[in-house]
């Protein structure tokens, strides 16, 4: 399965060093098939000893979601616990969708985090989903530069 590198800060927890943390790769569907009739019905864990104390790093194999039907992807829940005991002292849903390729990757680039709707990009490059729909790509490959409005 794909390897996941991913850091707390890729979605934006500061430091828990004083709590203890969970991470919940959820797929979005309760159950998906792949390819090779395998199915992926439940989530994920990353339990706090997995995760790197300094530098809040971990690693998480999740199922190749490119190739599941129905169409699948993952969500992430953070829940953070009390050092000294068993309660749950707080939660984060990280709702933007995580698409898993075969080769895996970066936490950071994976996520489908949302530009700003009013987002503007100057660039030659699409900027993708860093303008967010009803955000403008100013295109400035071509002469005279080209005003877009993103629409999906």
């Amino acid at each position: 399965m794909p390897v996941i590198n991913g850091r707390v800060r890729d979605f934006g927890l500061g430091d828990l060093t004083s709590h203890r943390l969970r991470l919940i790769f959820s797929p979005s569907n309760s159950a998906a098939m792949g390819p090779d009739g395998t199915l992926v019905l439940g989530p994920v864990v990353v339990e706090n000893d997995d995760i790197n104390p300094t530098t809040g790093g971990f690693q998480v194999e999740l199922a190749r979601t490119t190739l599941l039907r129905p169409a699948t992807h993952f969500t992430l829940r953070a829940e953070w616990f009390s050092k000294t005991s068993d309660r749950l002292e707080g939660y984060a849903v990280i709702d933007w969708p995580l698409h898993v390729p075969a080769a895996g990757g970066a936490l950071s680039t994976l996520l489908d985090i949302p530009g700003p709707l009013n987002a503007t990009a100057y660039s030659a490059v699409d900027p993708g989903a860093l303008v967010a729909v009803g955000g403008v790509w100013v295109n400035t490959g071509v002469t005279p530069a080209r005003i877009r409005r993103r629409k999906a």
